[in-house]
């Protein structure tokens, strides 16, 4: 059986290393674009901070002067703006975004021009980070302030502050370290706390597993009795009833196959009894007949011929028998329903039965009320079913007795009755005179000519006609077989 503990590769080790993996993921994920939202919020923060500076540069110095650039007009602003701010750094540029002036060592700068886009776009969208190219680092971006220098209702060209030298980024390296340091630290406390809720979530929510697990095992080694205990209505409950359920039905097949196995042996013990007593008495008469032919005459030889034709006869009658009940019971039998008039099957049956009833001096009538509606059934099944019970009432009627063949109409079906007073049948044996081979007085049952199975082969035809075989017996009083079918 499979485990569910917490042994490797069991279902709460995946289930855990799953969650912690989850966790792990969400982490490496969010700290970056934590990180990442900080710094842009930062910047974002550090250019609405310093929008109008490049505006008050533009205002306070004369940068252009009939149309000609002044860069050394930029020199004192510069100086002032970089002792306040020294993140700052100011270019000024014309109107294609060609550097004209800046306060820098010359080797510094790399640009000869920056691209007016963003500056455009800064701009026209204010309340929006933009970033710009850094005059210094070409391959970088940088956030920046800027504003238009306007002479004679003309652009002449731009004051473009980059925000972010390389001083400020060299201030925010420390600070980036002591950001990731603890964020570490952090990260690690979360996978802990991670697996410590994974592990109590998974054991949680599968608590039942091992109750699941250990009855399984038991069942698994011969315990049928082994049950789940559900603890609740979620699904591993409801796999501790499923488990339950298809366990409870394993036994009782189980339990099925059992008593199927013993009645088949039942059944073997008695067709060898009921087949070796024709059998050894066929065989011991022709013997006989074989060994003293010379000496017989012609009536002993007919006497013992009978009597052995008689024993063969009772062997296929017996074989017969045991066919049809095992053709009923397989299911392969397929009923061929039609309507007809009930009464005339009765008044046949008792016509073909009457030889063999005033043999014996015993009465046989039909009672059959005019005006029956008719039923559906299959009538040669039918016929045998009804002839099986008529027979077996001959059989257990003694001379002077009567069996009567009725018909009843009531609640829309028609009650067909076999009733007798022969000589009954004690309590105790009417719920076993259904079962293959079982004889009320055996031996007076073998002698009759009985095989035993007539009954039971009554009980599967009317099964199939999805009706059901009553019985009601005194001992020395009689017998009454009933059963129902619809009215057509």
């Amino acid at each position: 059986m499979g485990e569910t503990g917490m042994s490797f590769g069991g279902l709460r080790t995946r289930l855990v290393l799953g969650l912690s993996l989850i966790f792990v993921g969400l982490a490496a994920c969010l700290i970056p674009w934590t990180l990442n939202l900080v710094r842009t919020h930062f910047e974002y923060s550090h250019q609405e901070l310093n929008r109008d500076v490049a505006r008050a540069v533009v205002e306070h110095a004369e940068l252009f002067h009939d149309g000609v650039a002044m860069p050394e007009e930029l020199q004192g602003v510069f100086m002032k703006l970089m002792a306040v701010n020294p993140t700052l750094e100011l270019y000024l540029l014309d109107e294609q975004g060609t550097i004209l002036g800046f306060d820098a060592p010359k080797e510094a700068v790399l640009l000869d021009r920056v691209s007016l886009d963003p500056i455009e776009e800064f701009l026209a969208q204010p309340g929006k980070a933009v970033h710009g190219q850094d005059p210094k680092q070409p391959d970088a971006t940088r956030t920046f302030t800027a504003w238009p220098v306007v002479e004679n209702g003309q652009t002449m060209g731009y004051v473009y502050a980059v925000l972010r030298n390389e001083a400020f980024l060299d201030a925010a390296q420390p600070l980036d370290a002591s950001i990731l340091g603890p964020a570490r630290w952090v990260l690690l406390g979360v996978l802990i706390l991670a697996l410590l809720c994974s592990l109590a979530i998974v054991a949680y929510f599968t608590r039942g597993f091992d109750d699941i697990q250990s009855t399984m095992t038991a069942f698994e080694q011969g315990d049928l009795d082994a049950r789940c205990t559900p603890r609740g209505t979620d699904e591993v409950s409801r796999l501790a009833d499923g488990f339950n359920f298809l366990a409870q039905n394993v036994q009782e097949q189980m339990e099925q196959v059992r008593e199927g196995d013993r009645k088949r042996r039942e059944m073997v013990a008695s067709i060898s009894h009921d087949l070796r007593t024709p059998l050894t008495s066929l065989q011991g008469y022709l013997e006989h007949l074989s060994d003293k032919w010379p000496e017989l005459n012609d009536d002993s030889r007919n006497e013992i011929l009978t009597i052995a034709r008689r024993n063969a006869d009772r062997v296929q009658r017996m074989t017969e028998d045991l066919l049809e009940l095992s053709r009923l019971e397989s299911g392969v039998v397929k009923l061929m329903v039609e309507r007809f008039p009930i009464g005339e099957l009765v008044h046949d049956l008792v016509q073909r039965f009457r030889q063999q009833a005033e043999a014996k001096g015993v009465e046989l009538v039909a009672s059959v009320p005019e005006g029956l509606p008719m039923v559906k059934a299959d009538i040669s099944l039918m016929e045998r079913a009804i002839g099986n019970l008529v027979a077996n009432a001959l059989r257990h009627t003694p001379e002077g007795g009567k069996v009567t063949l009725r018909v009843l109409e009531m609640e829309h079906q028609l009650e067909i009755r076999v009733v007798d007073n022969g000589e009954g049948i004690a309590a105790e044996e009417l719920p076993k005179i259904f079962e293959r081979f079982y004889r009320v007085a055996k031996n007076r049952d073998v002698q009759k000519g009985s095989t035993g199975l007539g009954l039971a082969i009554v009980e599967q035809i009317l099964k199939l006609h999805h009706a059901t075989i009553q019985v009601r017996s005194k001992p020395d009083v009689g017998t009454v077989f009933r059963f129902r079918l619809s009215a057509a």
